[in-house]
């Protein structure tokens, strides 16, 4: 999200985030260029604010821009599947729960249903550039 609002325009960026170019909060609450992008953007591209929350949560100690999801857990499990008696397959999860005993979302499904709708939005916004194959030796 910080290189597309790096790259667009001043009026993209306006439209897109809420906010112009380089503005900096003033006030507690207030929204920056990321979370106005989230607050703007977040119904054509649903996943995009528990990726940020998921990204900005495994890589810091706290969650320092934007707002915090209360509840929110990460975890992982084991899904087993059974026919007539028999373990017939098994696979690890990791999954996002945004409330105490809420839906688990699977985060891989998460992560690609995402980057479909960034390629979509990169499409429509004129920022994406198909990039030639790299050439074999």
């Amino acid at each position: 999200m910080d290189w597309v609002l790096h790259e667009i325009d001043d009026a993209s960026h306006l439209r897109l985030t809420g906010v112009p170019k380089n503005y900096k909060p003033k006030k507690k609450g207030e929204f920056g260029p990321i979370a106005g992008f989230i607050h703007i953007n977040g119904g054509r591209m649903g996943g995009i604010e528990y990726c940020r929350q998921i990204s900005n949560s495994v890589k810091h100690m706290t969650i320092t821009m934007g707002p915090v999801m209360t509840g929110m857990s990460t975890g992982s499990t084991v899904k087993i599947e059974w026919t007539d008696g028999l373990i017939t397959n098994a696979y690890a999860m990791a999954y996002i729960q945004v409330e105490p005993k809420g839906e688990k979302i699977n985060v891989v499904e998460l992560f690609q249903t995402t980057a479909e709708q960034w390629f979509l939005f990169l499409e429509r916004e004129g920022l994406w550039v198909e990039q030639p194959p790299e050439e074999q030796d």
